[in-house]
């Protein structure tokens, strides 16, 4: 890759001491003093900036080559810091006799940047926490574990051994108290590697002692991040800044799948990107990453997905009980397009743990298990000034429309079914019946949501289109008696209900895409590798990972969008005018992943 990055620094440098309880009295990061025995510990804790996956078979050493981004301030500081430790078999070993739990809290200070010749990390921090075992159970403690920002998490005050911090599983998107970052998980031949070893010489009967052999931990952020920017690829007409409800969007001129330039009223269609998100977010994560053993994935994903030289993996499982998938609503998708806006994700990637392999879906029956980016854009023309006007558009039946034009042209298909019936009476005493077609006045267009048809189970279902029903004032004077409409002309021609007319006879008329006020939506996968197979860890997102989105070029019309109010579970149209959207995707872990795609619609 060009301009490969590599922003390595020391994230953290933390002298863990047991003193006496003289030396620390009652200060942050200190252990109760017990009937035990006190020894320092120095531990050095780094934050793995990334590798691409597009480079795992690269010529360094397990994949590291690529390009690699720093964290800014927020993404690296930390506002609280705790550490497990355990014994040989992975139980919680009591550090603290006075209180009986395997923890010490601890306080950071930060001392400066990192160190050019410390591969693969970020930043330094300093940390003085007391720990104490008791007489005898010094061999006892043998491995820790770091979980910083840990205050959202209600961890508990009681001890936890390893599995019960892998056991782990919830939503930790929020950054709100600090980005949550625990022990990197990657593996070797014989399964995962979390913890850190703590050998003898480790633990020793003075600070500096201990900070000539200090053991080493590697952390990394829980979640995910991305960004999406508009970077049209050579031979693609110009973006424009165009001005639009008194904002100024990026506005991308629009061709058709086959390179010929939409127009309305002879001027430029363009897709003006109001905004982006993230869609088809898991809601939960594992605490701790986890993986299986080199031997086992790599046989099975055939990339390299593990780096054991610098401490950390490049795929994950996700939690055993599944995921749950969350979307947005038209309105709500609101971040800036462009270099600085960004948001932040769980991890969405490997559903079998045995092989490291995503389940595939079937679109008839299933709708997409991936995490994706989602633009909302209005489809404009310009003037001179590039002040944007939305253009409203409809598809049906193979023609396009204005919205009016479309309620027209479906009315008419029903006009000599369904009558209204208006009666006056006579001076005998007899009715007199005139009868007059369904009229557009009398209809209104509804999303496929509205009209209840929408199924939120299957990719393939048509809930991007827009049916016919009565409008709510027809309806509910039908509802009351005060209009009559007959399926036919004549006086005993059935009566009509709301029910009939809607269900029956107008939804029959089948759907149609409008574009009403120029809402539509584009969206993209995440491919987190893209040599790899779909279910061998193409699509996906991975903790501590940006995914950086560049928009190429953009075809079609997107997917039409009736009321925004409504979420959007992200699909293509199915006819022949399919919709494309290039982007080419960077993973950035912190680290930048490139690859192409071609999305059709």
């Amino acid at each position: 890759m060009k301009n490969v990055k590599k922003l390595f620094g020391l994230l953290g440098l933390m002298a863990l001491c047991a003193c006496s309880e003289n030396d620390f009295p009652d200060g942050p990061g200190t252990s109760d003093a017990g009937d035990g025995e006190n020894h320092y510990l120095a531990v050095t804790i780094s934050n793995p900036v990334g590798a691409t996956p597009a480079a795992y078979a690269g010529s360094r050493a397990q994949g590291l080559d690529g390009t690699y981004e720093e964290g800014s301030a927020d993404e690296n500081e930390i506002k609280s810091l705790r550490f497990y430790f355990f014994d040989k078999d992975n139980n919680a070993v009591n550090v603290n006799p006075a209180r009986n739990v395997n923890y010490v809290d601890a306080t950071v200070n930060e001392l400066g940047a990192g160190s050019a010749d410390m591969d693969n990390v970020e930043k330094k921090f300093q940390a003085v926490v007391v720990i104490n075992t008791k007489k005898g159970d010094n061999a006892a403690v043998n491995s820790m574990v770091a979980v910083a920002n840990h205050t959202d998490l209600n961890l508990g005050t009681g001890s936890l051994s390893f599995k019960n911090l892998c056991d782990k599983v919830g939503d930790y998107v929020s950054t709100d108290n600090g980005f949550l970052m625990t022990n990197s998980s990657y593996a070797d031949e014989n399964g995962q590697i979390t913890v850190s070893t703590i050998h003898p010489d480790n633990l020793c009967s003075t600070s500096e002692d201990a900070l000539k052999r200090p053991i080493q931990v590697y952390i990394e952020r829980v979640v995910a991040k991305a960004r999406l920017k508009v970077d049209l690829k050579e031979g693609e007409l110009v973006a424009v800044d165009a001005t639009f409800e008194g904002k100024t969007y990026k506005a991308v001129p629009l061709k058709d799948k086959d390179g010929k330039v939409i127009t309305e009223g002879g001027k430029q269609v363009y897709a003006l990107f109001k905004g982006w998100d993230v869609t088809g977010t898991a809601d939960k994560s594992r605490l701790i990453k986890k993986v299986n053993s080199t031997t086992s994935w790599n046989s099975s994903l055939g990339w390299i997905w593990n780096s054991r030289d610098f401490f950390r993996s490049f795929w994950a499982v996700n939690p055993d009980e599944g995921l749950t998938l969350g979307y947005k609503a038209y309105k709500n998708i609101g971040l800036e397009v462009g270099e600085t806006a960004l948001t932040y994700m769980l991890e969405n990637a490997a559903d079998n743990y045995s092989d490291g392999t995503k389940k595939l879906y079937n679109p008839v029956n299933e709708v997409s298990n991936r995490t994706q980016a989602i633009i909302a854009a209005v489809l404009v023309t310009l003037d001179g000034d590039d002040n944007a006007t939305a253009v409203s558009r409809a598809k049906w039946a193979g023609n396009e429309y204005t919205e009016a034009g479309l309620k027209t042209a479906m009315v008419n298909q029903v006009a000599n079914v369904i009558y209204l019936r208006t009666e006056t009476n006579k001076d005998d005493g007899t009715k007199e019946y005139e009868f007059s077609s369904i009229a557009p006045e009398h209809v209104e267009l509804v999303s496929a949501v509205e009209a209840g048809l929408a199924d939120e189970n299957s990719e393939a279902s048509k809930r991007y289109l827009s049916y016919l029903n009565l409008n709510k004032q027809v309806a509910e004077a039908i509802t009351n008696g005060t209009m009559v409409f007959t399926e036919g002309k004549t006086k005993d021609a059935p009566v009509l209900t709301v029910q009939r007319i809607n269900d029956e006879l107008l939804e029959g008329l089948l759907g149609a895409q409008v574009w009403k006020e120029g809402m539509t939506y584009y969206y993209t996968d995440f491919v987190h590798h893209a040599a790899a197979a779909d279910s061998k860890g193409k699509y996906g997102v991975v903790r501590n990972h940006i995914y950086d989105v560049a928009i190429n070029s953009v075809r079609g019309l997107g997917t039409p969008v009736y009321n925004p109010d409504e979420e959007i579970i992200p699909q293509k149209p199915d006819n022949d005018d399919d919709t494309y959207i290039a982007a080419q995707i960077n993973v950035l872990s912190w680290r930048v992943v490139p690859n192409n795609t071609d999305l059709a619609w």
